[in-house]
Order: C-alpha cells, then structure tokens, then sequence
C-alpha cells in the first residue's frame, strides 16, 4: 500500500482504499496545537480552573 493511501472503515460500509487527507491544507489548521505549541490544550491548567459564583444566582451544595 502506498504512503498517501489508507483503508477507510466506517460502519455498515465494507472497508476501501482512499487517498489521505493533509491536514495542513485545513482552513483551520492553525488553530491546532501541531501548528503552534501555545494552542495545545494544558491539562493541568484546565482541572485546577475553580468555579466563579455570582451573587445573584442560587446554587444547591450536594455532598458526594
């Protein structure tokens, strides 16, 4: 099999041959972390975010 090919499968579709997609020819590929490294998603920053209350809202507190 050739390098700019692949066997695509979906479901309830036999598999076939297709050429792949490159995906630096995307509209949006500079948006993603493989173009530029500050647009990759930080993990440990994103978990520790805390929840920001507004006074005006009621909120119900559930122990877990």
């Amino acid at each position: 099999m050739n390098g700019d090919e692949c066997i695509l499968q979906l479901r309830g579709v036999r598999p076939s041959m297709s050429d792949k997609y490159d995906v630096t020819k995307h509209p949006l590929y500079q948006e993603t972390g493989e173009y530029d490294d500050r647009n990759k998603l930080n993990i440990e920053k994103f978990i520790k975010q805390r929840m920001k209350f507004i006074k005006v809202e009621v909120y119900d507190v559930v122990k877990i």
